[in-house]
């Protein structure tokens, strides 16, 4: 979201075609499930449940119903400024070291910050065993480089592009 302010702030089509790649995938799959669960049918993956649990705290479930525009926000934000096909390398790149430092910032599971990023597995209550922890983060960094390409795919076939390295330089005389 802090990415999200600069890109608007700065109007910056590369912010903003960095901030709409890890999110188009995990944001359906949110409104799909809650659709679902709002129509009284079984969701897909459960990814909305904590919205209809009374046990989480109502300014948790608030914040999170950015999963229901934040995507097609940025799909618009990109559209008006034109999709930066230099997105996608830099937010593979910027994907692998940040879950690099999450597993590197809580080295155990149980910290009071819990599984940040799921660098210890998809669960939040036991850390995954079925691979080495080393192996778990290269597969993490490996499916956020396959979404990107997924996406970055998509977004230069139905988003304008502009491929500027850098900004246009004005001559004075």
């Amino acid at each position: 979201m802090v990415i999200t302010l600069f890109a608007l702030w700065l109007e910056s089509s590369l912010l903003a075609s960095m901030q709409v790649m890890p999110i188009v995938y995990p944001h359906l799959i949110f409104q799909i499930d809650a659709i679902l669960r709002l129509l009284g049918m079984q969701p897909l993956l459960g990814a909305a449940d904590f919205m209809f649990n009374p046990d989480v705290p109502i300014l948790v479930r608030f914040v999170s119903l950015n999963h229901a525009w934040l995507l097609y926000f940025l799909l618009f934000v990109i559209w008006r400024l034109g999709y930066d096909r230099r997105a996608f390398l830099a937010q593979s790149l910027f994907a692998a070291v940040v879950i690099v430092v999450s597993y590197l910032a809580v080295t155990d599971m149980h910290a009071p910050v819990g599984n940040i990023n799921k660098v210890f597995g998809l669960s939040d209550g036991e850390p995954q065993t079925f691979m080495a922890q080393w192996l778990w983060l290269i597969v993490l960094v490996v499916y956020e480089f396959l979404n990107n390409a997924a996406v970055h795919a998509l977004l230069r076939r139905f988003f304008p592009s502009i491929i500027q390295p850098f900004p246009p330089q004005t001559l004075r005389t």
